[in-house]
This record gives C-alpha cells, structure tokens and sequence, in this order.
C-alpha cells in the first residue's frame, strides 16, 4: 500500500519520480514505457527545492522548429503569452483507449492506466454535463500526460504496489 500526503497535489511528473526515489528502476520505466508507441524521449535528473532534494522528470516530446527541424521540448513547460504550446492537442477518451488497449503493455499496466483515463474522463464529463463517450481530454490527452499515466502505472507494477491512498487535497478559494 503506497499512502501520499498530498499537501496541495501533485503533477503526473512528479507522481513518477516520487517512485524512481522510492525504488523504481530506470531500466524498469524505460522497458514498461516502451510499448507505448508513441514519441517521446524522458529525462530523470536530481533537483532541490529548498532543503528538500528529490528527482525531477520531465517528458520531453518532439515539436518542430521554424527550420523544419525535430528537437524535443519539455511537455511539462507552459506556453508563453501568445505563443500556442506544442502539446495540447489532445486526444478523445476513446481514442485514448484505443492507444492503451493496441500498445504492448503488461495487463496490469493496461488496466491500472486505463482506470486511471477513465477515472479522469467521468470527472470530465461530470463537471461539463456530457456522456462519457463525448470526453476530450486537451492536455490530458497529451502525448506527456499519456506518458505520465502509464509510467505511474508502470511504477505501481514495477514496486509491487497494489493499493494507493491519498489524504484530502487542500482546496482554496476564490474566483476566476
């Protein structure tokens, strides 16, 4: 049993090199991620915030430059004023499915990160009043964020993790 102390919450990224600290090996990410199918390259490096030191990954995916030439960008970073972010097309809940349900995956794997989309697709729909079939996700439909669901489920196998608990998240207030 894993338990997270969520203070505020935590990005997919960040979910992930909490594992690579608690055990996960590189080379088990690596070879569960590799199934996926899709394009993307990850890079695992040692951070401090404050006095607290821990790892840091980052799904960097491919986006082509004003030469036509291939680099790869953090999926992580967001769009500055005016510029469109490269990752935020999105994918459709089925297709999503669809991607997980063809790619090379442990059944473990599969099922945990098909859980996880559909967890996040019913609370799509729930909040904008919609069938579950008509969920677009933008950003959780990403090539990063699809990474990042899988390399958590990856990790979960991998560590031999079968059951997460999460204390509340503190919520705020205000208006948008």
């Amino acid at each position: 049993c894993l338990h997270i102390d969520a203070l505020s919450g935590a990005a997919g990224n960040m979910f992930v090199a909490a594992l690579l600290d608690a055990g996960l090996s590189r080379r088990a990410l690596d070879a569960g991620l590799a199934g996926l199918g899709l394009d993307f390259k990850l890079t695992v490096k040692r951070v401090k915030r404050g006095a607290l030191a821990a790892r840091y990954l980052d799904v960097r995916v491919p986006k082509k430059d004003a030469n036509g030439r291939v680099r790869y960008v953090s999926g992580n970073e967001p769009a500055r004023p005016g510029q469109r972010p490269g990752h935020v097309h999105g994918r459709s809940y089925a297709q999503i499915r669809a991607l997980l349900a063809k790619a090379s995956l442990s059944a473990g794997v599969r099922d945990r990160a098909q859980a996880i989309f559909e967890a996040l697709a019913r609370a799509e729909a729930h909040v904008h009043g919609t069938k579950l079939e008509a969920v677009h996700f933008h950003e959780v439909g990403a090539v990063d964020a699809i990474v990042d669901v899988t390399a958590a489920a990856v990790g979960l196998e991998a560590l031999g993790i079968e059951r997460v608990t999460c204390s509340a998240v503190a919520l705020g207030q205000g208006s948008v």
